[in-house]
């Protein structure tokens, strides 16, 4: 929930997928960062999933456990 604060500090109403993605993709651009995803079983939702974390070459890694 930090995060979602971060990266829409005025809010947490819902709001359209592609707004909260295109954020989090701004805010995390310049971020090494390390993301856990548990429970992703199809490739559409991995792919759903992961287009919101940018390829920034900073070291950032995303790790899945199904």
């Amino acid at each position: 929930m930090n995060v979602a604060r971060q990266v829409m500090p005025n809010s947490l109403v819902p709001c359209d997928k592609k707004v909260i993605t295109k954020k989090l993709r701004e805010f995390l651009y310049t971020k090494r960062y390390l993301i856990v995803i548990d429970d992703i079983w199809t490739i559409s939702s991995w792919n759903s999933t992961t287009c919101a974390f940018p390829e920034n070459n900073l070291g950032s890694r995303i790790l899945s456990n199904n």
